[in-house]
């Protein structure tokens, strides 16, 4: 069904299989495949394939650590990708491709709060 979906360029069925790449769920762990699918999948707008190339250039040891993932967060953020805010914050409170803020920090980490509560969570 994922394959259809990529084959037809359907962005969520691009980021389901980059996840799959990303964590070996189902096929061989690649990281390289799942930044590609991820890619395909934010240049259709997909806010929350924008969020997890973020977290993959900031987490993933086989990517430089740069701002570069940092830059590619508040994307899903501004789409309302709830973790995109979270990971926003712990990027500040941590210092990764930002300089450590704590206040910067708790403005994101209530912005996701607030987003939850709204959801209804």
């Amino acid at each position: 069904m994922v394959s259809k979906g990529r084959d037809k360029n359907v962005p969520e069925a691009m980021d389901h299989l980059a996840y799959a790449y990303a964590t070996g769920k189902g096929v061989a762990l690649d990281y390289q495949e799942a930044l590609r699918f991820y890619r395909r999948a934010a240049d259709k707008g997909l806010a929350a394939a924008q969020f997890d190339i973020g977290t993959m250039y900031e987490m993933v040891a086989a990517f430089p650590r740069t701002t570069r993932g940092l830059s590619l967060v508040p994307k899903g953020s501004a789409a309302r990708v709830g973790a995109a805010e979270y990971k926003l914050g712990w990027f500040c409170l941590d210092g990764r491709g930002t300089k450590k803020d704590r206040a910067e920090a708790l403005r994101w980490y209530a912005k996701q709060a607030n987003m939850e509560s709204l959801r209804g969570c």
